[in-house]
């Protein structure tokens, strides 16, 4: 889940299907009983796939996925004005973050600097669409000591410059949870 309208999705789907949720937040649903069923979770994840989404029962996926939501809120709460990311990640996950970095680019084959420059790549794209921002206010509320960086990374990940991007008339975008 990586927006509103999917939090809202999928609490109808687990409430439909007779689940009591108590607490829902991006990638986390928290329901009242502590024993799913066999046939609760096919149902689960046959309704939830229908709308996009999957069910994440092992804990190291689940971990990974609490990860990647926790790089999204960094970039989007723009916390890297108060925190570098790695304290931010052992702060939120109470645990070092050597050992965080460690078991994300095992797990997704991709280091957290590198997927946190692909997030910030694909938040570049949605501010360039949305047309509110210039280029150099883009890179200050991603928090680039300057425009150049945020160029540079840009062509080197689009393959295209900020303002060929910005001239195309087919934004080409990447879904926040296909990043990886």
């Amino acid at each position: 889940m990586v927006c509103d309208r999917c939090i809202m999705v999928v609490k109808d789907d687990f409430e439909q299907l007779g689940f009591d949720v108590m607490q829902i937040s991006l990638g986390s649903v928290e329901v009242k009983s502590n024993y799913i069923s066999e046939e609760d979770k096919l149902d689960l994840e046959k309704t939830l796939q229908e709308h996009g989404f999957e069910l994440i029962l092992d804990k190291e996926e689940a971990h990974n996925e609490e990860i990647k939501v926790l790089l999204l809120e960094y970039v989007n709460g723009q916390w890297f004005k108060k925190f570098n990311v790695s304290d931010f990640l052992a702060h939120n996950l109470h645990s070092d973050y050597i050992a965080i970095s460690r078991f994300f680019s095992k797990k997704n084959n991709l280091t957290i600097e590198k997927y946190l420059i692909r997030l910030k790549v694909e938040r570049t794209k949605q501010l360039i669409q949305e047309g509110k921002l210039n280029f150099s206010e883009i890179a200050y509320e991603l928090g680039y000591s300057n425009l150049s960086h945020l160029s540079a990374q840009f062509k080197k990940e689009v393959g295209k410059s900020l303002s060929d991007y910005k001239n195309v008339a087919d934004f080409q975008r990447n879904p926040i949870d296909k990043i990886v």
